[in-house]
């Protein structure tokens, strides 16, 4: 194979790579995917279009086991910084599990700061027809738990709080009881920074996060920073969002149908 230095590559692979910095994936992915790209592309000969469908098949394939198809544990918490959409995106889960399960499910809430967070919660609870248990401190938590331990989930909201704080994560900490029948998924929002998603990340490292969630898929034309994300931490996507609606508008991860979003308004020049 020829060698070839960065910015004197064949037409085919400079649209490509273009596209996909435009998408803001990661240098650190960009460079793993231009060897292999290099090589197809001299085998083959491919056009753009061509070489884009490999590329979207080389994505699928580095991504495939982040994907995450469950159950659930009996214990579901969601974390995360302020305006990700915790509450909301907690209701279409639990919707979910109501609907199609048929599941007996109940609600838990740490977050006292925001009174609005709370009537919130109870007016999903209310819809599904689940009790409500509002938590103040770690004494709270142990009760609810024993109070809803007839429920086959329970789901646990969490309080929106400015993610650089550490007392935040702290205040988690001792209010929350992190066993291992809980489950806990780190919400982030697809419009945010990918820098501020990582200090997010950083910030609960400390916590056992077990999958990521995506929310605001709908809201934002560059959605390569969930790739990003999950490269570099190795964890899996359970879920994304892309609207309001309970339940309708959460889905679980499918590497291929993700990448055939991310890559949906590609053409050809």
């Amino acid at each position: 194979m020829p060698k070839v230095s960065s910015g004197s590559y064949p037409k085919a692979v400079e649209d490509v790579l273009a596209y996909l910095r435009l998408q803001e994936i990661d240098e650190a992915i960009l460079k793993s995917i231009e060897a292999p790209m290099l090589e197809y592309y001299y085998l083959h000969r491919p056009h753009s279009n061509q070489l884009m469908e490999w590329t979207k098949s080389w994505f699928v394939n580095q991504f495939k086991a982040s994907e995450w198809s469950g159950p659930f544990k009996k214990y579901v918490s969601v974390v995360g910084p302020t305006g990700v959409g915790k509450t909301t995106t907690l209701a279409k889960l639990a919707a979910k599990c109501v609907l199609e399960h048929n599941q007996k499910i109940a609600f838990i809430t740490t977050d006292t700061y925001r009174i609005s967070a709370i009537e919130q919660l109870k007016t999903y609870a209310s819809i599904l027809n689940a009790p409500l248990t509002i938590c103040y401190n770690g004494a709270d938590f142990k009760k609810a738990l024993l109070e809803t331990e007839a429920y086959d989930v329970i789901f646990i909201d969490t309080a929106g709080r400015n993610f650089l704080e550490q007392q935040y994560v702290n205040d988690l900490k001792k209010i929350i009881t992190f066993q291992e029948d809980l489950q806990t998924f780190l919400v982030l929002a697809l419009t945010s920074k990918v820098s501020d998603m990582k200090a997010v990340y950083e910030r609960f490292a400390s916590l056992p996060v077990d999958h990521l969630i995506f929310t605001k898929q709908d809201e934002t034309t560059h959605k390569g920073s969930l790739l990003n994300m999950l490269y570099h931490y190795g964890k899996r996507a359970a879920f994304t969002t892309n609207g309001q609606d309970v339940p309708e508008d959460v889905s679980a991860f499918k590497i291929k149908e993700f990448i055939d979003d991310v890559f949906g308004d590609w053409k050809d020049e």
